[in-house]
């Protein structure tokens, strides 16, 4: 059996990855999670069968504290022996990164959830995450992508690399038993409790309330 480790800066994360490690279980890998205890919903972990480890991660740059969660993660990845570390999101991927390799994990591999510079951004914060972007590609086998454009700026700051497109996406099956529970009642009372009119369409958009999401398109 495969040993993989998937590594995410916080247990926030974990909600948008265990549908996708629940079907690399059923093929036989042997799936733990690693993030920071920051954001960890016991609930939702109770209904899926993955190793946890806790490992503080601090989302800003902070040097210290990253060298200390290197550290600890090298330490953790070779007292587990796994033969594959996933990283994802920004932090734990550069972090994940370099202690897989410090570790002599024989494959590494990243998977951007999106990128952490975007255009708008300040220029020294967009250089700073680019850099470090560049950085950690140094240190992994192979970086896959949920979106075809962010794939072009990856091949511009990781020319050398393989860049793959993962993809993303929905359980349609569980989207539609819900709907079949939801009644024309109920939409017209959440309507009257959130002073939408009755005859008025709604679009719900899934994302953060930051700019980079572009909510104001809608």
């Amino acid at each position: 059996m495969i040993k993989v480790a998937h590594v995410c800066t916080s247990s926030f994360s974990h909600k948008i990855l265990v549908d996708k490690l629940t079907l690399l279980k059923q093929r036989g890998y042997d799936i733990h999670l690693v993030s920071s205890k920051e954001g960890y919903n016991e609930k939702l972990m109770q209904n899926y069968d993955f190793k946890l480890h806790f490992i503080h991660m601090n989302r800003k740059i902070h040097v210290l504290d990253d060298v200390v969660s290197i550290f600890h993660m090298v330490r953790l990845f070779r007292k587990e022996k796994y033969q594959i570390v996933h990283t994802h999101t920004a932090k734990a991927g550069i972090i994940g990164r370099v202690a897989g390799r410090l570790a002599g994990v024989p494959v590494v591999i990243h998977t951007s959830h999106g990128l952490p510079f975007y255009e708008g951004q300040r220029k020294l914060k967009y250089y700073t995450y680019r850099f470090l972007e560049k950085i950690g590609a140094w240190f992994c086998d192979a970086i896959a992508s949920q979106n075809r454009e962010d794939m072009k700026k990856i091949e511009q700051y990781a020319p050398r690399q393989r860049v793959y497109y993962e993809g993303n996406g929905v359980d349609l099956s569980k989207l539609d038993d819900r709907n079949k529970h939801i009644s024309c009642e109920q939409i017209t009372a959440l309507k009257d409790r959130l002073g939408i009119p009755n005859d008025q369409k709604v679009i719900l958009v899934g994302a953060r309330f930051e700019p980079v999401k572009d909510h104001f398109f809608y």
